[in-house]
């Protein structure tokens, strides 16, 4: 008797210090809005806080999209996926967009503890409505009666008439004898633009790395497509390749293909591994990134490719 006493002790306290971090885990999650309509943006935060977070490990969304059998719209896509740690708190924010009415439950972040066993939590569920579900037409006014509203319809005519003849007169009086061209905006001033607007290397220093990584990424695809005119921005790493192949007719640039590969894989990696590149290494290539559009840009302003 006192052995099996013993066992069961011993199975106690095993279980106790397994889960002693889990106990002084919070783990909320939340959904803004509560419900929405078909292919709006909805904010999915799942926040973590407790004493110790050291060893918490987040696994990425395995499926960016999620499709039912013999579906050819996607159930979700996920359209953007950070993390964010500071002292005791580490939130993963996800903007997720749903295509088919329902209520549906959110895919679950899977967040395992220090001894690599995964943690549970309260995944929320969200009720999302079609648009416009019949398709019905809505009748913004009534129909024009020409029997009883006569006067109505010779008074807009007049009307119209007198603006047609104010806007030529006010045509020929204003309008300038040449007409000025605007030329296009220079790729690489457009892009150095945006990424102010993104904040530069201010969230490399933030420890934003992946939202960083999201947003620059973005940023460059638009700039190849302003310059080189194939659409980049849903195009696969090894597509953009193949696109440049064609596109990079100047020998100058076509040196440049294996450096611009080299950001896009960097920057794949520090969107969805499971590690975040060291900060120097982020801060190097922000600047390489700069200087390979730069030099994509000789040439725009004489017409050469």
């Amino acid at each position: 008797m006192r052995f099996f006493f013993v066992i069961f002790s011993l199975c106690f306290c095993l279980s106790a210090h397994s889960n002693e971090q889990d106990d002084f885990l919070k783990i909320d999650a939340v959904i803004n809005p509560a419900s929405a309509s078909v292919g709006s943006n909805i904010e999915y935060v799942v926040s973590i806080s407790g004493d110790d977070l050291s060893g918490i490990e987040i696994e990425p969304l395995e499926k960016r999209e999620l499709y039912l059998e013999d579906e050819a719209v996607p159930v979700y896509i996920v359209n953007a996926f950070a993390k964010n740690s500071s002292q005791g708190l580490i939130t993963i924010k996800t903007v997720i967009s749903f295509y088919h009415p329902g209520t549906w439950t959110l895919p679950e972040i899977k967040i395992y503890g220090a001894d690599k066993i995964r943690i549970g939590y309260n995944v929320p569920d969200i009720d999302i409505t079609a648009v416009n579900e019949q398709g019905e037409f809505v009748e913004l006014e009534e129909p024009f009666d020409m029997g009883v509203n006569y006067r109505k319809f010779f008074l807009i005519f007049a009307l119209a008439v007198a603006l047609c003849l104010f806007a030529f007169w006010a045509w020929r009086r204003f309008k300038k004898p040449e007409t000025t061209i605007v030329p296009p905006a220079n790729p690489f001033d457009l892009f150095m633009s945006e990424l102010d607007g993104l904040g530069g290397n201010r969230l490399i220093y933030e420890n934003k790395i992946d939202e960083y990584a999201f947003g620059i990424s973005i940023i460059f695809r638009r700039f190849l497509s302003r310059r080189f005119g194939f659409d980049a921005a849903e195009m696969t790493t090894g597509e953009i390749r193949g696109g440049l192949l064609k596109a990079l007719r100047m020998r100058e640039h076509a040196a440049l293909l294996d450096d611009i590969i080299k950001q896009f894989d960097l920057w794949d990696l520090s969107k969805f591994a499971e590690f975040t590149p060291d900060e120097s290494v982020m801060l190097h290539s922000h600047d390489d990134t700069i200087k390979i559009a730069k030099k994509l840009s000789r040439g725009w302003d004489d017409g050469t490719v």
